[in-house]
């Protein structure tokens, strides 16, 4: 099979739109309407979903040859999912959105301060800005959260 490389231009393309259910829900629970119960549900179940990938990024990374902190990867890989999970099944939905962001940075600080080297040069400016919009939409989810919860 031939290698075919991740363009930015892709990659960005695909993480943009990645983002439109985080938009979409994180408005639809501002909605006085009755789904906003369901809203706040599905912003947190893709939140958890996107940190369970994201952590599946580090398991895929430290599985390629030679990359440092491979241990170290897979470990936070396996917690990110454990997480993620936890989030969806025991935390009320205030909680679960600060959870999620407080993950959300805390992934990011992690992979630019412990493993910059392993990923393409453009990763980290587009994990960055892709997260800073994550964190605006949790900011605008909790605030219809705890307006109707």
């Amino acid at each position: 099979m031939d290698s075919v490389k991740l363009s930015p231009r892709t990659a960005s393309l695909l993480g943009y739109a990645g983002i439109i259910p985080f938009v979409l829900a994180a408005v639809a629970i501002h909605g006085s309407w009755p789904g906003a119960a369901l809203s706040a549900r599905i912003f947190i179940s893709y939140g958890a979903v996107i940190l369970a990938f994201l952590g599946g990024i580090q398991w895929g990374l430290a599985l390629s040859p030679g990359v440092e902190r491979a241990a170290e990867r897979v470990v936070i890989g396996a917690l990110t999912s454990l997480l993620a999970w936890l989030v969806l099944f025991l935390l009320p939905p205030a909680a679960a959105t600060v959870v999620l962001a407080t993950a959300f940075v805390g992934l990011l600080l992690w992979e630019r301060r412990r493993c910059p080297v392993a990923t393409p040069a453009w990763y980290t400016g587009l994990r960055t800005r892709l997260t800073l919009v994550v964190l605006v939409c949790h900011g605008v989810a909790l605030a219809g959260i705890v307006t109707y919860y």
